[in-house]
Parts: structure tokens; sequence; C-alpha cells
């Protein structure tokens, strides 16, 4: 249950980050460059990318043998 809410916290999380950012880079190109710039969809790679960042931080350390335990069994 806790990694469901941790997944859903990420997505609106990275879905926020990605807005945010977008708008950024709007504004920031039409100051520069008079017109508008950007990238298509970049909200939701943001929430698709935090939510498997998360996942594989939160996987780390369980089911397998993490970097010092695979180091001192040799």
């Amino acid at each position: 249950m806790r990694s469901w809410t941790i997944v859903g916290v990420a997505l609106i999380c990275g879905l926020f980050a990605g807005l945010i950012l977008s708008e950024i880079i709007g504004i920031i190109g039409y100051v520069i460059f008079g017109q508008e710039i950007g990238i298509k969809y970049l909200p939701f790679i943001l929430a698709i990318a935090g939510v498997g960042f998360v996942l594989v931080l939160g996987t780390e350390g369980t089911g397998t043998l993490s970097h010092k335990q695979k180091n001192s069994q040799q």
C-alpha cells in the first residue's frame, strides 16, 4: 500500500514539475527568441520518469543483494 502512495505522489509531483519547467522554457524562449518554444508532452515525460526513478530507488535494497553485501561475500 505504501508503494502505491509513493508512486502516486511521484506521478503528481513529476507532472507538476513538468508543467512548471515547460512554462519556464516557454517564457525564456519567448523573451530570448521572440517565439514560443518548448518540449511537447514534457509534463507527462517527467511524471513517468519520476515514477520510474522512485520505483528503482525503492526496490534497490529489497529482493537482491546490494553492492556492499555482494563484495563482502566474495
